[in-house]
């Protein structure tokens, strides 16, 4: 099923700050293929624009980013998908690393499993109080 509007929206504000949303409520903000792919052009935007001084990061809805798309990643174990599972750096494509700019991550509800890793490769996190952070990766022994 197709999903309605950009998986990832840039837009600027004010004069020299960018916001780069996550854009998949109906999924928590699931990481997908397609999202690594949104995700990788927002930052490049980002990076390319000297206007842009810093960017803050967030998720549409009552969550930042719930880590990867399970059910995405079955469909490519069954071999129902076919093709890179990431964007066009491979994984690097979520992190904000490369980034010569700071990245504020405003952590709106969830952030966990690779959500929670990807607040933590930003440089400042603010979060609301309902805020729900975990690592999944322990309890699955990644």
């Amino acid at each position: 099923m197709a999903e309605a509007g950009p998986l990832c929206v840039y837009e600027k504000r004010d004069p020299h700050i960018a916001i780069v949303r996550l854009n998949r409520p109906e999924k928590k903000n699931a990481i997908s293929r397609d999202l690594y792919w949104a995700l990788d052009e927002c930052w490049q935007k980002a990076k390319a624009d000297d206007d842009v001084w810093s960017i803050i990061l967030t998720g549409t809805a009552d969550a930042f980013c719930v880590g990867g798309d399970l059910k995405e990643n079955l469909a490519f174990a069954r071999g129902e998908m076919k093709g890179p599972r990431s964007g066009p750096r491979g994984y690097s494509s979520l992190r904000p690393l490369q980034m010569h700019k700071p990245i504020i991550a405003a952590i709106n509800g969830y952030a966990v499993g690779g959500g929670f890793s990807l607040a933590l490769s930003c440089h400042i996190r603010y979060c609301v109080p309902a805020s729900k952070f975990g690592c999944s990766e322990v309890r699955w022994s990644l």
